[in-house]
């Protein structure tokens, strides 16, 4: 009779866990996910050893072997926030994008007094962009942010992936109660997205246009090693001629393009000095012709 209420035991606990995952918002009113996924864990290990004893009494008892649901939890905030890394603590975890690393090696950078502490038992994402680390800046919204910022991020998880133990998702803005990616989750990955895509079409276009050797200073620009140009003419800032060029402090990507004919449509925002109405905005170009 005993066997048989453990048996219902573990079948019911395992049946909450994967196919009733919304319970918990309730069970956590009275115990910590934590706490509950442990039990659960427990009394399914109680009866593998159950069913191996049985085997070798003869009865043929079938269990699902241990998940990795130990170390791929679901933390309410609530919960994430004991692992702090303060005495009395359960641990040193952080989150990044509602993932949940422990960082306990790392407790000189992220323990009481550490660099990051700021980080530990919660999920601060927009601060690992930002580095601002008030109580606004300590956030996991990231929305706003554009999507090159938000590209930088993407360094930050993949650093935490590879050195650090993985735990769980944390409920919240990027995991609903299910562990489920949320509707903001994917508005934040498509920004990412959008951000690599637009990384690999410069990219792209510096491998259809070689960058030519240039150097830059404060007053001027020295492009050399330029090719295809209609006259071996050389424009610089001591010409007396009124060659003389400015280009916009912004720089053009076209600086960067070595396959022009020639230096108007090289560089189309270059402007003779007299047509320019306001200079500070622009810094003089040196031009030299390499054969």
């Amino acid at each position: 009779m005993f066997l048989k209420f453990l048996i219902l035991t573990a079948i019911s606990a395992t049946l909450i866990i994967y196919f009733q995952k919304p319970i918990f918002i309730e069970i956590n009113k009275y115990i910590s996910i934590e706490s509950f996924q442990t039990i659960v864990d427990n009394v399914r290990s109680t009866f593998i050893w159950i069913g191996t004893l049985g085997g070798h009494l003869g009865h043929t008892i079938t269990f699902r072997k241990p998940s990795k649901l130990k170390h791929s939890r679901l933390f309410s905030v609530n919960d994430l926030s004991k692992y702090n890394g303060i005495e009395g603590s359960k641990g040193l975890y952080l989150s990044i994008l509602g993932k949940v690393y422990d960082v306990k090696k790392g407790k000189q950078h992220y323990g009481p007094g550490g660099s990051y502490h700021s980080f530990a038992g919660k999920d601060a994402s927009r601060a690992f962009i930002t580095g601002d680390f008030n109580e606004t800046g300590l956030s996991d919204d990231v929305l706003d942010l554009t999507p090159q910022e938000l590209k930088s991020i993407v360094h930050w998880t993949e650093f935490y992936a590879r050195d650090y133990k993985y735990r769980g998702k944390l409920i919240g803005r990027y995991y609903d109660a299910y562990g489920n990616p949320t509707s903001y989750h994917n508005e934040v990955m498509n920004k990412i997205k959008t951000a690599k895509n637009k990384m690999v079409d410069e990219e792209s276009e510096k491998l259809s246009y070689p960058p030519c050797n240039s150097e830059w200073s404060q007053d001027s620009v020295v492009v050399s090693n330029v090719t295809g140009w209609e006259s071996p003419e050389c424009y610089t800032n001591q010409d007396p001629s009124p060659t003389d060029v400015l280009v916009s402090k912004i720089l053009p990507t076209h600086l960067q393009r070595a396959d022009f004919k020639n230096i108007k449509t090289a560089i189309p925002r270059l402007q003779v000095a007299k047509s320019i109405p306001n200079e500070s905005n622009f810094i003089r170009l040196e031009l030299s012709f390499c054969p």
